[in-house]
């Protein structure tokens, strides 16, 4: 009888590890891209794709390990919908969206995401980060509080309420170069709900 080192190092199972790590990698882009995966959508990819059964019991562990390792809603008509995490008020987001999903992104787009960050928002990202340099609170660091202002854009949140932000971020008054900074970044950055820039408002 094998080893249970054995066996976890079998080829079987480095085929069924490097499925999962796609999968998570591919889920987290999606996350990172539209904000909300509907569960079904994420769990048929995980079924299917990475652990190639259709046991019930393999099914079963599928749904618990995407509610251990995901942030999820579940709504009033019972559907259920994983969130990125930086995804602050996801319900009306999930009505907004219907049952319209954004289409499949390619392959290049989802390493992007994979990374947190996508081509478009990479320019005036580095630009905010240099900004901002030594001028952030001692509590978080200059590449965190972009990222922060990113997602917060992502949700199409207002020009003011970005500029309040930043100004709590920093133990300085937002220079005009910074609010310059950030305009671009927010005219810069993808919303969710579909590709499109975040709203100057």
């Amino acid at each position: 009888m094998p080893s249970v080192a054995e066996m976890i190092f079998d080829d079987v199972h480095k085929e069924l590890r490097e499925r999962l790590m796609r999968f998570d990698m591919t889920l987290r882009g999606l996350l990172y891209i539209r904000g909300v995966v509907p569960f079904e959508e994420a769990l048929e990819h995980l079924v299917q794709d990475a652990m190639e059964t259709d046991d019930p019991d393999d099914i079963r562990l599928c749904q618990r390990y995407l509610h251990i390792s995901c942030d999820f809603i579940c709504r009033m008509d019972g559907r259920r919908f994983l969130l990125h995490p930086g995804l602050a008020e996801p319900e009306p987001f999930i009505a907004a969206m219907g049952s319209s999903l954004p289409p499949r992104m390619d392959e290049m787009t989802l390493l992007s995401a994979v990374a947190g960050i996508l081509p478009e928002e990479a320019e005036t990202t580095l630009q905010m980060i240099g900004l901002i340099q030594d001028a952030v609170r001692p509590e978080t660091n200059e590449d965190e509080a972009v990222q922060d202002l990113r997602i917060l854009a992502k949700q199409g949140v207002g020009m003011r309420d970005m500029q309040e932000v930043l100004a709590s971020m920093l133990t300085q008054q937002p220079t005009p170069a910074m609010l310059q900074g950030l305009r671009q970044l927010v005219s810069q950055t993808t919303r969710w709900g579909g590709m499109k820039a975040a709203v100057l408002n």
